[in-house]
């Protein structure tokens, strides 16, 4: 046997080893370059396309459609008593766009993956969008109170939404509190800030 054919031989060899350990994926365009090809001619998926870590329902065979972020989910299926709210993407609030890999969040909630629900008309320019665990803790916050609450998912599975769900801290321009010389309502009010209070004394008819 010529050196030729030995080395022809050996080429040979090589190809249909290398073809054995990576396996071949042709017909699913080589894992779009975002996954690798296993032994039996299937994708294994990068993370952000599918892999093992992502949270996605929808993982495509060549790798080729993107995950979008996730968060808790507004409203899955309780697992057992006591248990629900797993990471879900998009938080079960919007639709994946497989080619840019954001989610398109339905009306309301905003965020990478859509894990805030909005405050209404962005609190109408007079006030501030802040989330029930700052509002729980917030001083001049309504109700007014002395005791300042804590409303903290990591402390309590109960307060999932802690840091989801977003309210209106409303603006004044005088001091809001139940000490001495504050006035128990905020210069502005409603759901979303738009109504204003005229400011407000005394009533001298009083002692």
């Amino acid at each position: 046997m010529s050196v030729i054919h030995i080395y022809f031989l050996f080429a040979l060899y090589a190809c249909f080893l290398l073809a054995f350990v990576d396996g071949s994926c042709r017909e699913l365009n080589d894992c779009s370059g975002h996954g690798r090809c296993t032994l039996n001619s299937k994708c294994e998926c990068f993370e952000g396309w599918g892999s093992d870590l992502d949270f996605t329902k929808v993982v495509a065979p060549d790798c080729s459609a993107r995950v979008c972020p996730s968060d808790l989910s507004w409203g899955d299926m309780s697992t057992r008593d006591g248990e629900a709210h797993q990471r879900a993407e998009c938080s079960d609030k919007g639709v994946c766009n497989r080619a840019t890999g954001k989610c398109e969040c339905e009306a309301g909630y905003e965020g990478a993956a859509c894990q805030r629900k909005g405050c209404v008309n962005d609190c109408s320019g007079h006030g501030t969008c802040v989330t029930m665990e700052r509002l729980a803790k917030e001083y001049t916050a309504f109700p007014l109170s002395a005791v300042s609450y804590v409303y903290d998912s990591s402390n309590s599975s109960i307060a999932w939404d802690s840091k989801k769900q977003m309210a209106c801290l409303c603006e004044s321009s005088w001091a809001v509190g139940l000490a001495a010389g504050e006035t128990q309502a905020a210069e502005y009010f409603g759901m979303d800030c738009s109504l204003r209070r005229c400011p407000s004394a005394d009533n001298p008819r009083t002692t």
